[in-house]
C-alpha cells in the first residue's frame, strides 16, 4: 500500500466522516425543532 493511496483513503474517509456528521446534526435538528 503506498502513501499515497492510504492518503486518498484518509481524506475519504474524513470526508465521509464529516458528510455524515452534517446529515445527523441536520436531521437532529430538524427532529429538535420541528419547521
Amino acid at each position: 500500500m503506498t502513501a499515497r493511496r492510504a492518503l486518498a483513503f484518509l481524506w475519504e474517509l474524513t470526508i465521509a466522516t464529516l458528510v455524515v456528521v452534517m446529515l445527523g446534526l441536520t436531521f437532529g435538528l430538524s427532529l429538535r425543532w420541528p419547521a
